[in-house]
């Protein structure tokens, strides 16, 4: 499908599996870009009807008629996105968030006349039904928008929590605009951190660490041990500022916490395994 003109020049790849429940927000909020598509995990629910209502081309993740095909690589499938698209600028959105008025406004100026060596980073507002988290322990996502010809890439070798490859001449820059990212309850996110902590046990504890690098093993586990005690230090600030109502819930806070501790223990197995142990 050729690039709509009249519209904003910019891609907006964005990878779904069963995604209907935030879809439609997501693709309204969207409707004014040039090149906006699905990269799907073959969904058995309303994902791929509901593109077509917005006439949102769906493309495959997999060369399988196989349903529901989970992502075992976020980063490769995220590179595999950004390579199917047609416009030199891309937002990176998921299909549960949605972009405000006002960041579209501002990225319709910046792709028609900024810095292609420009990133720009996006803080965002968490939302848990019908309550917008105004205050958490960090609400950067880091970058959304970027230049192809900036030289960024994603880094494919990041399974879980994907990350970028950035050139040193790219300047980065943060957005006062936000979007905002649709959470579910607790009790439903347990299947998804369940995927990736299984993704990240898998990489970490399959793949052979050399004698030699146990020493950046040890201070992995000690970084991400460190991180975990650093939510809970924040998010306890943030709560005595400004209180619990409008903060992130603490069982949202907890899921993080576990993820962190769980990276900690793998890399702490990994290190242990060096010196011919197991676990």
């Amino acid at each position: 499908m050729p690039v709509q003109k009249n519209k904003i020049p910019c891609s907006v790849p964005i990878l779904t599996r069963n995604s209907e429940r935030y879809l439609r927000e997501c693709l309204e909020s969207v409707r004014n870009f040039a090149d906006v598509f699905l990269l799907d995990g073959n969904s058995t629910d309303s994902t791929r009807p509901i593109a077509a209502e917005f006439g949102v081309p769906v493309l495959s993740q997999v060369d399988t008629e196989e349903p529901n095909v989970k992502i075992e690589n976020f980063g490769a499938m995220r590179k595999k996105a950004a390579d199917m698209t047609k416009c030199d600028w891309i937002l990176v959105l998921d299909s549960d968030e949605y972009i405000t008025p006002d960041l579209e406004r501002k990225i319709s100026k910046i792709v028609a006349g900024s810095d292609v060596n420009m990133a720009y980073k996006v803080p965002y507002f968490m939302k848990i039904g019908e309550k917008l988290v105004k205050y958490s322990f960090s609400q950067n996502s880091g970058i959304r928008l970027y230049n192809k010809k900036s030289g960024i890439i994603w880094n494919s070798r990041t399974k879980v929590h994907e990350k970028f490859l950035i050139p040193k001449h790219v300047r980065q820059v943060m957005s006062k605009h936000t979007f905002v990212s649709h959470v579910l309850p607790a009790r439903e996110c347990r299947e998804k951190d369940r995927q990736y902590i299984t993704i990240a046990r898998k990489k970490m504890l399959s793949s052979e660490i050399d004698k030699k690098d146990r020493r950046k093993l040890l201070q992995a586990c000690f970084l991400n041990l460190g991180r975990s005690v650093n939510i809970i230090r924040k998010i306890m600030l943030v709560y005595a500022k400004h209180g619990y109502k409008n903060s992130l819930p603490v069982s949202q806070v907890l899921r993080y916490v576990k993820y962190f501790l769980m990276i900690s223990l793998f890399r702490f197995v990994q290190f242990v395994r060096t010196f011919g142990g197991s676990m």
